[in-house]
């Protein structure tokens, strides 16, 4: 295998690679597996294993759940103008820090009730939550076309 990388240290005797695992829930069996070279980002890959399930299954109905290097504008805008559905952590970039700490010190006046699944009525929420939909567009150099969405 000619892909493998040097750890962060540079030690040429920590050689590395890394393990791409996609797997459908809740049983958790594998669609796409891949072994990666070790010295690239994560970043590239998480578009393209979205598109790999997508063929995989089928059909787009499926949320995507990975973790925030997969929170770019250009995967979340991808996915979503192709029909997908996303859930990624928000990317503390740009707009995003000021709105969170906005909300949290003053939520908007209409909240729900959390409840764990199979909770009993009587038995007190859990918490108190409240949704935020957020208009975004990306232009995409590839087709030359913007992409508008909500989050």
């Amino acid at each position: 295998m000619r892909a493998i990388a040097s750890d962060k240290d540079f030690r040429p005797d920590l050689l590395q690679y890394r393990q791409l695992l996609a797997t459908l829930d809740p049983m958790g069996m594998p669609l796409v597996s891949a072994t990666v070279e070790g010295n690239g980002a994560d970043d590239p890959l998480y578009l393209p294993t979205w598109q790999k399930m997508v063929k995989v299954i089928g059909h787009k109905k499926l949320i995507f759940i990975a973790d925030c290097k997969a929170g770019s504008i250009a995967t979340r805008a991808t996915i979503a103008g192709s029909g997908g559905i996303y859930c990624v952590p928000v990317p503390m970039s740009g707009q995003h820090p000021q709105y969170l700490k906005q909300w949290v010190l003053d939520p908007p006046p209409e909240t729900f009730e959390i409840r764990l699944p199979r909770q009993d009525e009587e038995e007190p929420a859990v918490g108190k939550g409240f949704e935020v939909e957020l208009g975004k567009f990306w232009f995409n150099p590839e087709i030359n076309k913007w992409v508008r969405w909500h989050e």
